[in-house]
């Protein structure tokens, strides 16, 4: 299943989410696939997954764990492997760029077996 694919933009100081659900009764759950930002100083992004709980936490600024971390880079490989069925998030982070709008070129797809 496609969770993203093609241009995400990110305005600055902001993020953009997408927000996935895995089935009850899935197993083997992964999440894989690459970006490439572009746009502004530095062309970097920060790419996280999240279940709905931490999701809520980041978002407020509080403690929160998370699945994948990319760090602060230009390109990458996403790859994570979910615990069990739930609601996820995945985010494209860009709230530490003052000015600099990013576009990110991204596939991103879920698979598990049921």
């Amino acid at each position: 299943m496609n969770i993203v694919n093609g241009l995400v933009t990110v305005n600055a100081g902001s993020y953009e989410d997408y927000t996935f659900t895995v089935h009850s009764g899935a197993s083997n759950i992964q999440v894989s696939g690459s970006f490439a930002a572009s746009g502004g100083s530095g062309n970097d992004i920060r790419i996280f997954i999240f279940d709905q709980t931490d999701f809520t936490n980041w978002q407020n600024g509080h403690t929160s764990n998370c699945y994948y971390q990319s760090g602060q880079t230009t390109t990458g490989t996403i790859s994570a492997t979910l615990p069990s069925a739930g609601t996820y998030v995945l985010v494209y982070d860009n709230t530490f760029s003052t000015f600099s709008q990013k576009n990110v070129n991204t596939e991103v797809d879920l698979s598990y077996v049921s």
